[in-house]
């Protein structure tokens, strides 16, 4: 037994070591079967992204396109395979190329993302403080039901300035939001079209 587990583990890239590159992890996984990327460039120099869209963290994928509209630029890194750790690059070792041109044009960025639990609703993170308390006090008040904090999810912050929503030509904003929330987007479309109506408005300002 002991022997078995040995060579499934050396067999395994995604449990062998962590995947560091977007290079490392298509040497692996194959566009279009085990995942795909959505852009679309937007007419207002603001990009809405979810790196870890589909089967990563599921609901992500759908409220950034619902909030980048025709309006934003919008980029998704979308799981196709059930493949959590295979598929999971890390939000500052995220160098997709396409991803890197677009935030490179952007002023302001959001990268939405999903909490395994429901620690928190809507956790803001990110390295720009102005912004991310902006967004805090526009959900508390728009959404009470769900709970909202500023910097409440280590080491989910997303303050690190190799982050990929700080990448752009100022520092953005990271929000992390529970199962159940992430639930509740893709079940009530109603609730998916009022949430990225506020998450849009703070974008412009």
């Amino acid at each position: 037994m002991k022997i078995l587990l040995l060579i499934l583990f050396i067999c395994s890239p995604a449990l062998a070591q962590k995947i560091s590159s977007f290079k490392e992890l298509s040497k692996i996984k194959k566009e279009g079967k085990d995942f795909e990327i959505k852009t679309r460039v937007g007419s207002v120099d603001s990009l809405v992204m979810a790196i870890h869209g589909g089967t990563i963290e599921s609901g992500t994928t759908e409220l950034a396109d619902a909030i980048a509209d025709d309006k934003f630029s919008f980029y998704s890194f979308t799981g196709l395979a059930d493949d959590y750790h295979g598929l999971h690059l890390t939000s500052t070792d995220f160098d997709e190329p396409r991803l890197s041109a677009l935030s490179q044009n952007a002023k302001n960025c959001l990268s939405l993302h999903g909490l395994k639990g429901d620690e928190a609703d809507f956790c803001v993170g990110g390295a720009n403080a102005q912004m991310r308390q902006a967004y805090v006090r526009a959900l508390a008040l728009t959404f009470p039901k769900w709970r909202s904090c500023e910097l409440c999810c280590p080491p989910n912050s997303g303050t690190s300035m190799k982050n990929v929503v700080n990448r752009c030509k100022l520092p953005g904003v990271q929000i992390e939001m529970g199962q159940s929330l992430r639930h509740e987007l893709q079940v009530n479309p109603s609730f998916l079209k009022a949430l990225s109506k506020v998450l849009q408005s703070e974008l412009v300002k």
